[in-house]
């Protein structure tokens, strides 16, 4: 009990503090002086385009700018061993000749004299502005910085890698600063061996990679970027590996994943804190990636994080080569973190082999995670894949899913009568995966529910949809009409029955606020016991109705008033 009260504690802004609006930027052209002394892909001007881009666009004004400095032998340390920090030390200043020594020969690796010191400012970056969102000094933030970090190793340096910056920071911020639960999601085009290997023990730093595997022939070579490496011990089931076994990955494939896997297991694990390894190289026209990504897909996908944590985002350059490909990517992701509205997705639709590789990565990960279990039945019956059978059981629908209640004080709706009862056709219900709604150019984009995306599956010609929320229900016509200005709502509430607060919902007709069913599912009973059908979620500003089972459109004129409440609650205006 007293440990839960500290920890409770702990987690209060007790200072009084306001929190920062302010979007952080990391620069410097320090960072340049690391240059090979033949051409090579990871180059100073991989940086310095991306901050002229910026600032063309506008966007680099409106940062605020956070100063570089190296990284302390002591952070440092906290993932790196100290032997290899002494190599790494003795290799600053050395001339070209004096560092043909074995003791300075790395795997994929070229090293100047300047090459530590360029390390030390690209750790030391990262680690500030991480320790600046996590205190509420900026909101969020981007670390435009090099040389990256993520292949780095505890005592080695590989793939264009030294110091593992984004792992550093992922560490301390855990160790030191009082974070209870960190994220690292990695959309480099490549595995991030370093990051997987320094964490897959840990059960507070959750660590999902998303990057090209073939099988384990791309580099990293070898099978640790595959779906079966979850994690060991107390961090079995951290360590999400989504590994690509085709050429040409698209957005489609991406914003499958985001929703079949990476949305469902964050809002199980309710991140404190949110870190991106930030690569672009999987952004098309890159030569070493292979993909063919938009810039504007990492602008959707930092949109998405941004709904975790409070906010509190940091994204860190990685890897990315194709100079126009990584600088229109960074100014994507530095509109979605400025509020920006960004351009609405077209219609997207994942591959075979995408849909493959998702539902191995479900199937490996579903025992650890009670979100993954019923999409892994969904992903199965997607026509002509041959994922895996049906998972024993499967025919049983999770006590955690939302379920229609006997007799309810109107008479509860079926999907198809909901939809008729909304005056909307099937087709206009569903639509393709990739006409994601999570971006609407009339709103801030902060308003449009995620949970709108969520899957869902054609009833004669099994497909994958993207559920359209319906625009009214008939439930909603049991709300008490409220005067906007009497209502209060507050997004930090913790559940009134165990007082969790990552992943809450209220009740639109009772107030109450309770956790959803990925948590402890006590709202799920509060609506068996009440029958009070319409919530609103603390995290996505979506409403459900357990009545009609299905998601009603935000935009509702009844719901919008409870609403814009949570907006301003939640972001300080509308």
């Amino acid at each position: 009990m007293a440990d839960e009260l500290v920890s409770k504690i702990e987690g209060l802004n007790i200072t009084g503090k306001p929190q920062s609006t302010e979007t952080g930027l990391v620069y410097d052209e320090l960072m340049l002086k690391h240059e090979s002394p033949i051409e090579h892909p990871e180059c100073p001007a991989r940086i310095k385009r991306i901050y002229t881009a910026m600032a063309e666009a506008g966007l680099v004004a409106r940062c605020k700018r956070v100063p570089v400095r190296e990284a302390t032998r002591e952070e440092l340390l906290s993932v790196h061993g100290e032997d290899y920090l002494n190599i790494m030390r003795k290799s600053e200043g050395k001339k070209p000749s004096d560092l043909e020594s074995s003791e300075f020969v790395f795997n994929s690796i070229y090293l100047t004299g300047q090459s530590h010191k360029c390390a030390l400012l690209s750790a030391g970056g990262v680690v500030d502005l991480t320790r600046m969102v996590w205190q509420g000094d900026l909101a969020n933030g981007m670390a435009v910085v090099r040389p990256p970090g993520h292949h780095a190793e505890r005592d080695n340096a590989m793939g264009f890698c030294f110091f593992n910056n984004v792992a550093v920071a992922a560490e301390l911020a855990v160790q030191k600063w009082g974070a209870k639960r960190v994220v690292i999601f990695d959309w480099d085009v490549h595995h991030g061996n370093g990051s997987q290997t320094m964490f897959e023990d840990n059960n507070k730093i959750l660590y999902i990679s998303m990057h090209r595997y073939m099988n384990g022939c791309f580099y990293p070579p070898g099978r640790t970027g595959g779906h079966t490496h979850v994690g060991t011990g107390n961090g079995a089931g951290y360590n999400v590996n989504i590994g690509w076994n085709h050429y040409n990955v698209t957005d489609g494939d991406v914003m499958a994943a985001m929703h079949f896997v990476l949305l469902p297991v964050l809002s199980e694990f309710g991140p404190d804190l949110v870190i991106v390894s930030s690569g672009f190289d999987a952004a098309i026209g890159d030569p070493l990636g292979g993909c063919a990504l938009s810039p504007e897909v990492f602008g959707w996908m930092t949109h998405m994080l941004k709904l975790y944590a409070g906010g509190k985002i940091v994204l860190a350059l990685e890897g990315g080569y194709n100079l126009n490909s990584i600088s229109e990517a960074s100014i994507q992701c530095m509109k979605s973190l400025l509020g920006d509205i960004l351009p609405s997705p077209p219609p997207l639709q994942p591959c075979s082999e995408a849909i493959q590789a998702i539902y191995k990565t479900i199937d490996a990960l579903s025992p650890f995670w009670i979100s993954l279990g019923s999409l892994k039945t969904q992903i199965t019956m997607l026509s002509g894949l041959d994922c895996a059978k049906s998972p024993t059981g499967a025919e049983n629908p999770s006590p955690r899913t939302p379920r229609f209640i006997q007799q309810p004080p109107t008479k509860p709706l079926t999907r198809s009568a909901a939809k008729a009862a909304a005056k909307t056709t099937q087709d206009d219900s569903k639509q393709p995966l990739g006409t994601i709604g999570i971006l609407d150019s009339s709103l801030d984009p902060r308003m449009d529910s995620i949970a709108s995306a969520a899957l869902a599956q054609g009833e004669e010609n099994v497909t994958m949809y993207a559920v359209q929320p319906l625009p009214t229900c008939p439930h909603v016509l049991e709300l008490t009409k409220i005067n906007p200005d009497e209502l209060e709502i507050d997004p930090k509430a913790p559940c009134a029955v165990c007082e969790h607060t990552p992943e809450n919902w209220i009740c639109l007709h009772c107030y109450k606020v309770l956790c959803s069913r990925y948590v402890k599912q006590h709202m799920v009973d509060h609506f068996n016991e009440t029958n009070h059908c319409l919530t609103l979620s603390f995290s996505d500003l979506s409403v459900w109705c357990y009545g009609c089972d299905y998601y009603i459109n935000s935009k509702n004129v009844d719901l919008h008033p409870y609403v814009s409440e949570l907006h301003k609650a939640k972001f300080g205006h509308l």
